[in-house]
């Protein structure tokens, strides 16, 4: 019976995060560049569940225009690396901003390129090349890589960068719906089974008495 209520409690803690993992992708699912996360379950051999992995979606959703210049979405696999203080830091998230150094960098201050703007100049000015050319007027100021999952560069010709568009969220609606109504039903299971083992052991107890 206790083991009955260990396990039993064991999968409602393990459905709980699925849950939590759903709401969390539910709450994103307009947020630009987010990629859905799953949890995969796998059946204990004493019964119950547990998480086997948390994977994270990395196909490129669909694409919204912006009209921003430092928007980029990069078509196929592969990230942005940023200069953080230092330190690498990967990303997918194409939403830049110049600085007042000129620099091209994210929301967090992150560095992708460096010195690209001069004084006075505007950044509607900017030609930006699928390969990740920066250019003003012919003037080549820098250029933009893609690394690997991996940290390697990717050759350019496997890559190509589009500008002035956002990716959206890859969030399923429908998906996250149906993942919501399967785990609440496994947990409402795992209640009855909990109170069932509870009141039987309770009858064993009263019969001891």
């Amino acid at each position: 019976m206790l083991q009955s209520i260990y396990t039993g409690a064991e999968a409602i803690s393990t459905y709980k995060n699925s849950l939590i993992t759903t709401a969390h992708n539910v709450a994103n699912i307009n947020t630009p560049y987010y990629k859905s996360n799953s949890l995969h379950l796998v059946d204990l051999k004493q019964g119950g569940v547990n998480i086997s992995s948390v994977r994270q979606n990395d196909q490129l959703s669909y694409t919204i225009e912006s009209g921003r210049t430092l928007d980029f979405v990069i078509a196929g696999e592969g990230q942005f690396k940023l200069d953080d203080n230092g330190s690498d830091y990967y990303t997918r998230s194409g939403v830049f901003y110049q600085d007042v150094a000129g620099n091209v960098v994210d929301s967090e201050g992150r560095l992708l390129l460096e010195d690209v703007v001069q004084p006075n100049e505007n950044i509607s000015e900017f030609d930006i090349d699928k390969d990740g050319t920066f250019s003003i007027n012919g003037d080549v100021r820098g250029k933009v890589d893609i690394y690997d999952n991996f940290g390697n560069k990717q050759p350019d010709d496997l890559i190509e960068i589009k500008t002035g568009e956002l990716e959206a969220s890859d969030v399923d609606i429908a998906r996250e719906i149906v993942n919501m109504m399967t785990t609440s039903s496994a947990m409402t299971a795992n209640y009855a089974n909990i109170k069932t083992a509870d009141e039987m052991l309770g009858l064993i107890v009263d019969m001891v008495a």
